[in-house]
């Protein structure tokens, strides 16, 4: 009877990192993208005097992209956990942009300080979430974080 050589047997595919290092990456990655994003958004829309849906779409593919990519290898229906992670991390992200524009538009326009233009700013989030730009911003950020992650999602 005779074996092959240890070289020339098949081995099973180890994954490069531990699981909870990969949880823990694909956090930070969302975390930092979502970051990023919002103060992309709000700089964006502060110099432009314009939101872009658009944007709200490359903004979803981005988080829903640096939170599942780092989860690689691993099996789908973990992955499909972090959904949740995804979309809300993008919709975060719009709204804190959204945010940032409106501090920076108060600045500019009534010679706020940092401070108060942002206890203004947070003292009018409910009228900031009553904007149908907002409202048409996160629908959009919604698709592309569907489409980010489902897109991601196929190739773990």
């Amino acid at each position: 009877m005779s074996t092959a050589p240890a070289e020339e047997q098949p081995q099973a595919a180890k994954p490069s990192q531990p699981v909870l290092l990969r949880f823990f990456f694909s956090l930070a990655w969302g975390s930092l993208a979502i970051v990023l994003g919002a103060a992309a958004w709000g700089l964006l829309a502060y110099f432009t005097n314009s939101v872009y849906s658009f944007i709200a779409i490359i903004l979803g593919l981005a988080v829903a992209a640096a939170i599942v990519l780092p989860l690689s290898p691993i099996h789908k229906a973990v992955a499909l956990l972090f959904l949740p992670a995804a979309v809300g991390g993008t919709l975060l992200s719009i709204l804190l942009g959204e945010t940032l524009f409106q501090i920076l538009v108060m600045m500019r326009e009534y010679q706020a300080s940092f401070p108060e233009a942002l206890g203004a700013a947070v003292d009018g989030f409910q009228e900031i979430l009553a904007l149908k730009d907002t409202l048409v911003s996160l629908g959009f950020g919604l698709i592309g974080a569907l489409i980010g992650f489902f897109a991601t999602w196929k190739d773990l």
